[in-house]
């Protein structure tokens, strides 16, 4: 687990600010570790400035702090196309630009940050602080290069921003309250740009079968145009109440959280050719069918969806006697998940389960066993932590369902239906028959996953600023999302390894479900272990220096690899029959680590204010 905390700088009675400017020039860039030592070191150029100032607005009750950070980085030696010369030239006899076929996409990232806070002391019991963050990235010509060509060019654009406010009140010494409110937005588009190619999407398998090194290529319009991922909203309401009664420091809390996501998918139409001559022929008239396949975009592109999470937990800070501390606490998580469809035709997407159990209890203990130059201090504690569910993964079961309101249509130039180029289509022919769908749901009993932590440590003082500390971490995985295809029955045979072949027709012989082809249900089975031996020297800040030294001796293993959560293409389980297969090291497992830092604060008696 990672947990970052960002502290923003407030104002003072006087003005202070920073600037830098920090740029990177090929020279004095180091070859990317993943690329061969022979290879051409690629451009890097990179500028970025910043510049933060803070100050009062009325002193000693007002002050305000702002940033901002500009960064450009060229990315036009990343992505070069890989044409040889006489494709080039037949590309360009065919109608594609010159400009189109530039060496190297001119691509850039250019990216703006922007932050905002104020403060004010209201009373002398009331403290409120606004803050507004702001970020855009555009990134024009973001396309990879290859054989796809600038007409294929879309423009990356992602902008963001939050206001937020805090109101800390201190009602007496013992009662203090904290409130907190945030809006939060997020718009990623990919817009089309001068250079977007029009018509329809063209691929073509190889431009010239019989030329040494011809490889296809890629050009028309591009099929990911006004397309949205995502415009994402969220407004969060949270109240922390801390009540301090003489042993005990007692903290009670809650919050509110509610997120709208609206995806939108592309609108295309795509002509495959076998080769640059068949394109030809299409577009001369004398072969309009000349084409492999033809595919076009279908339906209601655009998927709306909300969530809603509650929370609240309440804790003690209980100091029993002078050298033993007791920390105990629950939380409580509850996760509105988005809606199913209740018109759907596969049960389990017609209702999506709400897991309403989420009760995750703490405990921290911490007991000075000896006082004194060579202290000891024992540390001990364990807890359930719940974590989120993952809304792509309601997304991906509203969306294909079985009942398709946005899909691709693939149609052979043999059927009656399909259209000589250059045509579109626009909407399904009447009597079209959709192929048999796959499904992406859930399983009726699916969980929200948790983890659970304990630690225990021993720290010993060996001298008045030197401990060393020994410690021992556990960490269970439980529940976490594994997609399995459920809807495979008919065995035709094993691989070397054991693994089953099924049979790849659909009917009732083969198909649990013969109404759909894969049915990939995530299910909430997964379970990760982690064990580690922690090892720490430390010398706090004493005769100027300090250092910390850290060795991690660890074994992480799982059968629900982390790259399940992330990539559709490595969700679905080896072997739907033996979940035992995926079981090994997991991905983020590392036996070995080793640690050190040290900080200087040296002194020098130089009067000379210039030095």
């Amino acid at each position: 687990g990672l947990i970052m905390n960002a502290i923003t700088p407030s104002g003072t009675n006087g003005f202070h600010g920073s600037a830098s400017y920090r740029l990177q020039r090929t020279a004095w860039a180091s070859r990317a570790f993943n690329t061969s030592p022979t290879s051409t070191k690629p451009d890097t150029i990179v500028d970025n400035i910043t510049g933060a100032i803070g100050g009062p607005i009325i002193k000693d009750s007002w002050h305000f702090y702002g940033g901002y950070e500009w960064v450009e980085r060229d990315l036009s030696s990343q992505r070069t196309l890989s044409f040889i010369e006489a494709d080039r030239q037949d590309l360009i006899a065919a109608g594609v630009s010159a400009s189109a076929l530039p060496d190297a996409i001119p691509a850039t990232q250019k990216v703006n940050f922007f932050i905002i806070r104020t403060d004010a002391q209201l009373t002398d019991e009331h403290r409120l602080t606004g803050r507004l963050n702001w970020f855009k990235n555009l990134s024009p010509n973001n396309i990879g290069g290859g054989t796809t060509t600038l007409e294929r060019s879309i423009d990356f654009d992602d902008i963001s921003w939050a206001p937020a406010i805090q109101l800390i009140s201190a009602f007496t010494p013992f009662h203090l309250n904290e409130f907190r409110f945030q809006y939060a937005k997020r718009n990623s588009q990919f817009l089309s740009n001068d250079n977007s190619g029009t018509g329809p999407s063209i691929v073509i398998t190889r431009i010239d079968p019989t030329r040494t090194g011809s490889q296809g290529a890629s050009f028309g319009s591009p099929e990911n145009a006004n397309t949205i991922s995502p415009l994402e909203t969220m407004t969060q309401f949270l109240d922390n109440f801390t009540w301090t009664y003489g042993d005990h420091t007692m903290k009670f809390g809650g919050g509110l959280n509610v997120v709208k996501d609206l995806r939108r998918s592309g609108i295309f139409a795509r002509y495959t050719f076998p080769t640059l001559a068949a394109y030809n022929a299409a577009r001369s008239g004398v072969a309009p069918r000349g084409y492999t396949t033809y595919l076009e975009s279908f339906g209601e592109p655009e998927l709306e969806y909300t969530s809603t999470f509650y929370n609240w937990f309440a804790q003690d800070d209980w100091k029993i006697t002078p050298k033993l501390k007791l920390n105990f606490g629950v939380r409580y998580d509850l996760y509105s998940i988005p809606d199913a469809k209740s018109d759907s035709l596969f049960p389990a997407s017609q209702k999506f389960k709400v897991d309403k159990n989420n009760f995750a209890p703490r405990l921290g203990i911490v007991y000075g066993a000896r006082d004194g130059k060579y202290a000891t201090i024992l540390r001990a504690s364990a807890g359930i932590y719940y974590d989120q569910p993952f809304l792509d993964l309601y997304r991906r079961a509203i969306q294909n369902n079985g009942s398709p309101v946005y899909f691709n249509f693939s149609f052979a130039p043999s059927n009656p239906a399909a259209p000589d180029f250059p045509g579109t289509l626009g909407s399904l022919p009447a009597g079209t028959t959709l192929p048999v769908q796959s499904i992406e749901t859930l399983a009726t009993d699916f969980e929200t996953m948790y983890a659970i932590h304990t630690n225990f440590q021993v720290e010993q003082g060996l001298t008045s600023d030197i401990s060393l500390t020994a410690g021992f971490i556990h960490s269970n995985g439980r529940h976490i999302p594994v997609y399995r295809n459920i809807n495979r029955i008919s065995q035709t045979g094993t691989l070397a390894d054991g693994r089953p072949i099924f049979a790849t027709a659909v009917n009732a012989s083969t198909r649990l479900d013969p109404r759909f082809n894969n049915i990939l249900q995530a299910e909430s089975v997964g379970n990760s272990s982690y064990n580690a031996l922690t090892l720490q020297l430390t010398k706090r800040m004493s005769k100027g220096f300090q250092f910390s030294l850290n060795y991690t001796l660890s074994k992480a293993e799982d059968d629900a690899p982390e790259q399940n959560l992330v990539a559709a293409s490595s969700l679905v389980q080896q072997d739907p029959t033996d979940r035992s297969r995926s079981f090994g090291p997991s991905l983020a497992d590392q036996r070995h680590t080793l640690v050190w830092s040290f900080v200087a604060r040296p002194k020098f008696n130089i009067e000379n204010k210039g030095l």
